[in-house]
């Protein structure tokens, strides 16, 4: 059961142009930081690093995680939810499937599509490696190129899956794996502001998800040259930070997993409306004079239909529990960015204006952009997602 349901989610997802958008996004990103001096993509890795050492490999691909939680989201909603969204999960779970066959079969799709963009950018930085002067590259390793894969790229595409896919397959919504994509997104924020005081620096790398902040100390006092030859150590720290990681994703998806059933649930009976006086009748009585009525698509109507879609998809936002979440992620973030905002690897300063509004806009800037790509896309596809598009766009609304 776990082969076939593998093999056609792989297959089917394959004929899609997603996983190839994706992949040739993270190879365009890495080719292009690594063979121009304008393209700036890692913050985290000086110029003047080799382009592909040990460290600027590890630290480009696990930064890029960041990015490739939402190209997970991406897959694993689409695994979990295309039964539901198709109506056809009724018949399925009527057969006799396993649900362990059914679920591994379904996220192990998952996983592998996800690694797919993870090799795109370690493919951007080999071939740009080839096309750059002698002096800007060390010898090729293949160690460095395993270690970022298997050591930390692939841990944290096993923890998001095992934390998107169940929560999607459960909820049936995917604004449920954003909003952990999302958890995950501030227990890294919270990581690197923690980072900035030295007291705080072993809750840090435990709080990273990625471990973006466990490579950062463990190389904190390497020289530069150091950084060019030197190979990144499987340490305690790298342990540590894997080990608890994996254990509550292992954690979350037992939970899950054990509460998940094919049965559905009967939906609510409505009541039936009666009337509270059984024996009136209901009148209709014609107009004696028919209303008049004028069609009018001048600028003043499209200024009402204007404000009437802006009142609505407003109130919808609003409603959005996606939304709040992000708004709540974004103010705890915030929250902990201007309390240590003064703080600068155990040094106090004062906070005045300039050192709280770079905390803050820090802090905000990615929630932002989050928020305008996240619901630009949900309002485009609103009507499609009903299949209300085509009647609306027959009607008489301007664009």
């Amino acid at each position: 059961m776990f082969n076939e349901f593998f093999r056609y989610d792989l297959k089917s997802r394959l004929q899609q142009p997603m996983v190839y958008v994706f992949f040739l996004v993270c190879f365009v990103l890495m080719l292009s930081e690594g063979l121009s001096d304008g393209v700036t993509i890692i913050g985290g890795v000086n110029a003047n690093t080799a382009l592909n050492s040990h460290y600027a490999i590890a630290m480009k691909v696990t930064f890029m995680s960041i990015l490739g939680i939402f190209m997970t989201v991406a897959f694993t909603n689409a695994a979990a939810l295309r039964d539901f969204e198709s109506g056809y999960h009724q018949i399925l779970f009527a057969t006799p499937i396993r649900k362990g066959g059914y679920i591994f079969g379904r996220m192990a799709s998952s996983v592998l599509l996800s690694l797919i963009p993870g090799l795109g950018l370690l493919l951007g930085i080999l071939v740009a490696s080839l096309f750059v002067e002698a002096d800007e590259v060390q010898p090729f390793s293949a160690y460095a190129y395993a270690f970022t894969f298997f050591v930390l790229a692939l841990p944290n595409v096993l923890l998001a899956t095992a934390i998107f896919f169940p929560l999607a397959l459960k909820t049936q919504k995917p604004t449920s794996a954003f909003a952990a994509a999302m958890f995950l997104l501030v227990g890294y924020l919270i990581a690197t502001t923690l980072l900035a005081n030295l007291e705080n620096e072993y809750l840090a790398f435990i709080l990273d998800p990625f471990g973006i902040s466990m490579i950062s100390l463990e190389t904190k006092y390497w020289t530069p040259d150091d950084l060019d030859t030197l190979a990144l150590p499987i340490t305690s720290k790298l342990l540590i930070n894997r080990l608890v990681w994996i254990g509550v994703a292992v954690l979350f998806f037992f939970v899950t997993y054990r509460s998940f059933s094919f049965s559905l649930k009967a939906g609510k009976k409505k009541k039936k409306m009666e009337s509270k006086s059984p024996s009136m009748s209901i009148v209709f009585k014609p107009f004696k004079v028919l209303p008049s009525v004028v069609t009018a698509y001048d600028f003043s109507s499209q200024w009402k239909q204007f404000g009437t879609q802006f009142k609505l998809e407003l109130s919808v936002l609003f409603r959005s529990p996606a939304f709040l979440i992000l708004i709540l992620f974004a103010t705890i973030n915030t929250l902990g960015s201007v309390y240590n905002g003064d703080v600068w690897f155990g040094t106090g300063n004062l906070p005045v204006s300039y050192v709280m509004t770079d905390a803050i806009k820090g802090s905000l800037y990615l929630f932002i952009i989050i928020i305008i790509g996240f619901y630009s896309g949900q309002l485009v596809l609103a009507e499609r997602k009903v299949m209300l598009d085509e009647m609306l766009d027959d009607s008489p609304q301007a664009n």
